[in-house]
């Protein structure tokens, strides 16, 4: 539109990218959970059609668009690499917001000792969603323990609190504040289709979710130490920089000189 000219575009989906964008230096980095793949997703791949029109985000980071995929752990790199994407490309950095969840644990969230609940936007972004039967099973899982629900940002609130306070009446309900603080104080976590399962993963909670935990714990984001901005930041400075090919940049990184004084990446290697 602006007749730009980018050394460097850096982008969180490999959907849907225009022809402009797909032009000189790209570096895609993971932003979070991929969503499970459907009926229609299924038939996506097997009809061998863009990842799009599974109409969701389950073949984001599989399009093998971009020239470098920053993954959250090896087992997204894994995953990408499934659905398409060259393993050569993806380097495992770790995304920030999921990189530290250690540090949560010191934090000013008056409430302690309760079950939590962070829902997710499934009606919102139109799919089927029993929230009434939701409900009652986190109300069995508590067992009589105080319960927290967390309402996605998303969500038409006065609908969940009114279907919270019928079918969980007591429940303590936040609209707002911060999430991740929330479950680093809780005993228990209960979520849907939410990244925010990985912060309780990496806190030794015990975890629910629609998604398969087991699975889950394989995908989990690394713990760096809040390190993984600094690494993406050197990746993309050192690729902004480079005059070579992109497949004699993406050889420089399996070597020792990929760093920067003050930053040690992580599981910065290739397959």
């Amino acid at each position: 539109m602006y007749r730009n000219h980018y050394d460097l575009k850096v982008l969180c989906s490999d959907l849907l990218v225009t022809n402009d964008l797909r032009k000189g230096k790209t570096i895609f980095v993971q932003e979070g959970m991929t969503d499970p793949i459907t009926s229609w997703g299924k038939i996506t791949w097997k009809l061998g059609l863009p990842g799009y029109w599974a109409r969701n985000t389950a073949y984001n980071g599989g399009g093998n668009i971009c020239d470098i995929y920053c993954a959250a752990s090896p087992g997204y790199k894994d995953q990408f690499a499934r659905y398409g994407t060259d393993a050569r490309k993806i380097i495992v950095t770790g995304i920030p917001n999921y990189d530290n969840a250690a540090a949560l644990l010191n934090n000013d969230f008056p409430r302690r000792g309760y079950v939590m609940v962070a829902t997710s936007d499934i009606r919102e972004c139109f799919n089927k969603e029993d929230r009434p039967a939701f409900i009652r099973d986190c109300v069995r899982i508590a067992a009589g323990r105080p319960l927290l629900f967390k309402l996605h940002p998303n969500e038409l609130k006065e609908r969940a609190v009114t279907e919270i306070k019928q079918y969980a009446p007591g429940a303590t309900i936040y609209t707002d504040g911060n999430t991740e603080q929330m479950i680093a104080n809780c005993d228990e976590l209960i979520t849907q289709y939410s990244t925010v399962v990985y912060i309780g993963i990496a806190l030794g909670k015990k975890v629910h979710s629609y998604f398969d935990v087991d699975e889950l714990r394989k995908l989990a984001p690394v713990q760096n130490g809040g390190t993984s901005a600094a690494t993406i930041a050197q990746l993309c400075r050192r690729y902004i920089e480079f005059k070579g090919t992109k497949d004699e940049f993406l050889w420089n990184l399996s070597l020792p000189s990929f760093k920067r004084e003050g930053v040690r990446p992580v599981s910065l290697t290739r397959c």
